[in-house]
């Protein structure tokens, strides 16, 4: 993102407490706007938004847990249609396991039913918070077959008539998926809802709004109602539906009879009033479509004596909701300076990290906020993987690749640099006198001198092979002088070298000698690698040219304790009068002579 595209900032903290605030305030003017503009309404706008908002909840109760089963058989259906078992009627096989399974994630389920072709069938039902597994006798004669038969008619799930449940004697209402794989028809997966459950439901519902729920079907009867939560209409197999004269509720028997007063208002918008037995009520009723060929309604019912008492809590509610914007303000703007403050550091300590700038980075105290406490361990763990990162590969190489951008180098390219390629001649000799710790350390040291020397003068480590060290000038960064730099780099670590080696005299340790080969010309520069493993490299001829140059070194050392030797392409290229011919020379593996120098 440019400059010019980048959005305008503004600080974390002002950020927070403007967005708190202001959400505090917008959300708390809302709702007293719409307290005080309820209350200066008549008592039917008042219960009306009350209803529609009492609707919704009531309707959702209804609506989640329908949908629930219809979820549920439509994902047992969906696996036994892709990968049928063997065995459908295994009470212990795999499809009564998925059952259960799905069973057990919905609570509002009351059974999961597999039933064959042939009419057998197997149940998972619960009962008291367990489920069981059983086979199950389908009632026999024409209902088996009609129920076979209108599943086998087509491929889509649907949901049946409220029948009595043959085994427990309650009224369900239930939910058909046909299981068809390819031509062939394999059964039907069907679950369940007691009517008992959704009584249960709407009375729990009912108890938080003072008012009362009900569903009835398009023929009158009864789906749920409080009454039958828990005892009330025995279901029979003929009558699975209780009517409104079987319940002693004179609300419900006076909705059934349509005994409304304002009977147009109900006609546009299916509310009214209407008087019972036990005073007047406010009446709405919702139409639910969404499962069954037919719709049933779901009415709920208010007693029009608690308008006073709502209309007071809407007052109160307004002296309450303007202390508590006072309040939530405030302290949006404490939390926000509470919160702001850690990501401000975490702001500060990750931008130190993406500069690779680990000294100063620091580790991030702990939070009293879970997600910031969580994120600062995750950054002071990624601090440590930095660390090493950085201690396996060139900080100044990532620095330089994360310069140039995602993607600058992540095709290969050909591209001249200047390779330069180090050995310690005699190592083995040198070493013979060692131990394992000791070698480590002076090599080590060696590597820390020759590194200091490579990256001063913008020169990138390729690897280190044994006592030897490949670096090269040119990527990732273009140097238009990298021939110039490799050579002043070559001319540093010869000083570096004797300084080290008088103080190595000067304790008693033996000298070290360094061979150096320097050649310029074009390789092949990238990310080079198995995908889990990449090195960015270079290979090609100049890579091998450098190479043989420093083993040459053994046949033209110097009156110096380092030897270096650069190919022509190299002076040349540079621009240097530095060191003195030694004439063309035949290098190992390769056709041809070769201009040298000693530098």
């Amino acid at each position: 993102m440019t400059g010019r595209d980048k959005p305008r900032r503004i600080g974390l903290r002002t950020g927070m407490a403007v967005c708190f605030g202001g959400l505090v305030l917008f959300a708390v003017t809302v709702v007293l706007v719409l307290g005080i503009g309820s209350a200066r309404r008549n008592t039917w706008d008042l219960l009306s938004i009350r209803a529609d908002l009492t609707g919704q909840i009531v309707r959702s109760a209804v609506v989640d847990r329908l949908a629930a089963v219809e979820k549920q058989v439509d994902f047992v259906a969906g696996v036994l249609r892709r990968n049928p078992p063997a065995d459908l009627m295994d009470v212990e096989g795999v499809a009564a396991s998925l059952m259960t399974g799905a069973l057990s994630a919905t609570p509002s389920t009351h059974s999961l039913t597999l039933v064959t072709p042939s009419a057998e069938a197997i149940e998972v039902s619960r009962k008291d918070g367990t489920t069981a597994v059983r086979r199950v006798a389908l009632p026999g004669g024409d209902a088996a077959r009609t129920l076979v038969q209108e599943a086998r008619r087509g491929d889509r799930p649907y949901w049946g008539p409220v029948i009595r449940h043959p085994e427990v004697g309650i009224a369900v209402i239930n939910y058909r998926h046909p299981l068809v794989a390819g031509d062939r028809f394999l059964g039907i997966v069907a679950g369940t809802v007691a009517l008992g459950d959704l009584s249960r439901a709407l009375q729990s519902v009912a108890d938080e709004f003072s008012g009362q729920a009900f569903i009835l079907n398009s023929g009158g009867r009864v789906l749920a109602h409080p009454a039958l939560a828990d005892s009330g209409y025995v279901p029979t197999a003929e009558a699975p539906l209780a009517g409104p004269e079987d319940i002693d509720d004179p609300v419900l028997r006076a909705v059934a009879a349509g005994d409304f007063e304002t009977d147009e208002d109900f006609v546009e918008d299916r509310r009214g009033q209407l008087s019972t037995e036990v005073g007047r009520h406010f009446v709405m009723i919702q139409r639910i479509e969404e499962f069954g060929a037919e719709p049933f309604d779901l009415v709920l019912t208010v007693p029009m004596a608690d308008v006073s008492t709502e209309l007071m809590r809407v007052l109160w509610a307004g002296v309450a909701g303007l202390a508590v914007m006072a309040l939530a303000i405030f302290a949006a703007l404490v939390l926000a300076k509470r919160i702001s403050h850690p990501l401000e550091r975490l702001a500060v300590f990750a931008e130190r990290a993406r500069r690779l700038d680990l000294e100063n980075a620091g580790r991030l105290p702990p939070s009293r906020f879970r997600e910031v406490d969580d994120a600062a361990e995750s950054m002071n763990a990624l601090l440590v993987a930095l660390h090493w990162f950085e201690t396996y590969v060139p900080k100044r190489l990532v620095a330089r690749l994360m310069a140039q951008g995602d993607g600058a180098v992540a095709r290969s390219e050909e591209r001249e640099v200047t390779v330069m390629f180090t050995d310690i001649a005699g190592f083995t000799r040198l070493a013979e006198g060692m131990d394992a710790e000791t070698t480590a350390a002076f090599l080590n040291d060696h590597f820390r001198l020759l590194a200091t020397e490579i990256e001063a003068t913008g020169g990138t480590i390729d690897k280190f092979i044994g006592d030897a060290v490949m670096a090269f000038w040119g990527a990732p960064e273009a140097l238009d002088n990298h021939a110039a730099a490799a050579v002043s780099a070559a001319e540093r670590i010869a000083q570096a070298v004797e300084a080290d080696n008088r103080r190595r005299a000067a304790e008693g340790r033996p000298v070290v000698r360094l061979r150096v080969g320097l050649h310029t010309g074009r390789v092949v520069v990238g990310n080079i690698g198995s995908p889990d493993r990449m090195n960015y490299t270079v290979v090609g001829d100049a890579v091998n040219v450098a190479n043989r140059l420093e083993q040459v070194g053994k046949d033209h050392e110097a009156p110096r304790e380092v030897t270096v030797l650069a190919s022509a392409a190299t002076i040349a290229a540079a621009g240097t009068d530095a060191g003195r011919s030694i004439g063309e020379i035949e290098l190992r593996g390769r056709r041809g002579r070769m201009a040298v120098h000693l530098i």
